[in-house]
């Protein structure tokens, strides 16, 4: 399932091409590509240009499909990609660290916004701080006990395909909170380095989010591709 988000913006005759091309790749079909979608939508950013694949498969076959789609883009003679990145969870597979490495490999110099245990921990780090491994079900249930007092709505369900949840997030959150609790994290695990299937609570969704909403950040890695993302 494909989900493009393409701007457009006007450009006067003779003005050097600004756009910023963006691919991002996700493992899941439903709530990465909604919360991406609404978030590139919201910014609206005249040099950023947002394509999102979604339903891409577990973990390697998330970045397998992204060196696809850039190899397709090349055949077909349009302008590359400027940034590439690939979103996907632990699911407890063998080939997580191997897909983040491979993601992040000078071949390839993707941007990797991997979450262990999965996706909607950067949503709970909106109302949160966690530094304990839960389940990916714990996430859920912790998410609907803090939208439910937030919003005084007892019913409040958290469903994937919940198309509203990013609005959810915005109103009855902090992203700044969960940008600073995703970093904080990923400096609980330095004596981890690479073994990533152990770094348990933790996201890279964070540098994803800052990234779009600071296009600086952006050009700065396609400067110097070696440093894609922490």
């Amino acid at each position: 399932m494909n989900r493009h988000q393409r701007p457009s913006a006007p450009r006067a005759k003779g003005q050097r091409e600004k756009r910023l091309r963006y691919l991002i790749v996700c493992e899941g079909r439903r709530s990465e590509p909604n919360y991406f979608r609404t978030l590139s939508s919201e910014i609206k950013s005249d040099i950023v240009a947002v394509e999102l694949e979604g339903d891409a498969g577990c973990t390697l076959r998330v970045v397998e499909r992204a060196e696809s789609l850039v190899r397709k883009r090349k055949q077909e003679g349009q302008a590359p990609y400027n940034r590439v990145w690939v979103v996907f969870d632990y699911d407890g597979r063998e080939d997580f660290k191997k897909a983040i490495e491979r993601a992040r490999s000078r071949s390839n110099g993707f941007g990797c916004a991997w979450s262990n245990e999965s996706f909607e921990l950067w949503y709970l780090l909106h109302f949160q701080d966690l530094e304990s491994a839960i389940t990916r079900q714990q996430y859920c249930d912790k998410l609907e006990t803090w939208v439910r007092k937030k919003r005084g709505n007892p019913d409040f369900k958290y469903q994937k395909e919940d198309e509203s949840i990013y609005q959810i997030l915005k109103e009855h959150g902090s992203e700044a909170d969960a940008i600073r609790r995703a970093e904080k994290l990923r400096k609980l695990h330095p004596a981890k380095e690479g073994n990533y299937n152990e770094w348990n609570p933790c996201t890279c969704v964070d540098l994803l989010v800052q990234e779009l909403r600071n296009p600086s950040i952006a050009l700065r890695a396609i400067e110097h591709p070696g440093q894609v993302n922490d």
